[in-house]
């Protein structure tokens, strides 16, 4: 678990020492945007406090079973194949995989996602002024055959590039925790094997409830936390070897073999869930923005723009330089204040 600090406690007992850890263990991001810095074009604390908040909020532990498979796929571009809990894991997948295995990591998500919740947030992040954006994102029209190879041959010149794709390999959320993946096109492991890179399983871990929902969701079952499982790379070489049908098997078993055998939801934050609730009464924002809000509300050392923002939407008001980063950051806040939130003004 490299991304978790674990609080110890040692006492002093009658034939030596006690061991413990008293509190849970938290995530350590410091390393990860001392790394993003050399890709953001420099440090950016608006951002590091945005994927603070939601990592903090939604991610409990990235775990690699074996300690050396990280090693192993350092600096080498890889086809990340995962199932599909969530649509937050499309923001933070990036921000993290990209840090832990040196090799920037995109996420292949349908085109219909650009005009909803993801897709104004990659757009938002992508157009933040003086952001330099490691990797463009890749969006397929499921309905289009055509535009489905076109990807095809866009991911194959990434991985030319040195770089990695993450992909869900069903397309569609899932709705319980406990169904196993059972949908993939073979064209993922063949073109592994063409272009002579690794498939690495991915398991997203606690999001949801054992009982189905009626839709699926943006963020974890519960505002919970999730774990995200990350499995031994399956060599080209090894698949290079197998029938259509067999490459097919042999990586959806690795994805359902890795992480719980029997998956439960974490555990669910009533809490939080109650003020999301109000904000979004009050001001009439989208539940998935006045979450961002909420968590950026958290933070325990919040940059002076997020500062501005939590200031705002206690006062009810927030005045902004007309400046490229003021109305940037005015564009940003709407969506997190809502219609009937607070009246936000730029001045010259």
């Amino acid at each position: 678990t490299p991304l978790n600090l674990y609080p110890i406690l040692v006492k002093k007992v009658k034939d030596g020492s006690s061991v413990s850890s008293p509190e849970p263990s938290r995530l350590d991001l410091d390393s990860v945007f001392t790394y993003a810095a050399n890709h953001w074009g420099g440090r950016h604390p608006f951002l590091e406090d945005f994927f603070s908040a939601l990592a903090n909020r939604f991610v409990g532990r990235v775990v690699y079973p074996r300690p050396e498979t990280r090693e192993s796929l350092r600096g080498r571009a890889a086809l990340y194949l995962s199932n599909y809990q969530c649509r937050i894991e499309s923001i933070l997948t990036p921000f993290l995989f990209t840090y832990l295995s040196d090799s920037p990591t995109t996420v292949l998500a349908k085109t219909e996602h650009e005009r909803l919740m993801i897709g104004k947030l990659i757009h938002f992040i992508s157009t933040c002024p003086g952001y330099k954006t490691p990797t463009p994102n890749l969006f397929v029209n499921k309905g289009d055959p055509s535009d489905f190879l076109r990807v095809v041959d866009e991911m194959a010149t990434r991985f030319r590039d040195g770089h990695s794709v993450m992909v869900h390999v069903e397309g569609t959320r899932q709705l319980d925790c406990r169904t196993p993946v059972s949908a993939m096109s073979a064209v993922f492991p063949d073109l592994a094997v063409r272009e002579n890179v690794p498939i690495v399983p991915v398991k997203y871990a606690g999001g949801l409830p054992r009982e189905p929902l009626e839709k699926g969701l943006v963020y974890p079952y519960g505002f919970a936390r999730q774990d995200y499982w990350i499995g031994s790379p399956i060599e080209a070489r090894e698949l290079k070897g197998l029938l259509p049908l067999e490459r097919k098997k042999r990586v959806l078993d690795a994805l359902n073999m890795l992480g719980p055998v029997a998956e439960e939801s974490h555990t669910p934050d009533a809490a939080f869930d109650k003020r999301v609730q109000a904000w979004t009464k009050k001001t009439g924002a989208t539940t998935s923005f006045a979450v961002i809000l909420k968590a950026l509300i958290d933070l325990e050392s919040p940059c002076e723009e997020t500062s501005a923002i939590i200031e705002g939407a206690r006062k009810g008001k927030l005045t902004l330089p007309s400046t490229p980063d003021g109305r940037w950051m005015g564009d940003f806040a709407r969506l997190l204040y809502g219609p009937r939130g607070p009246v936000i003004t730029l001045r010259s």
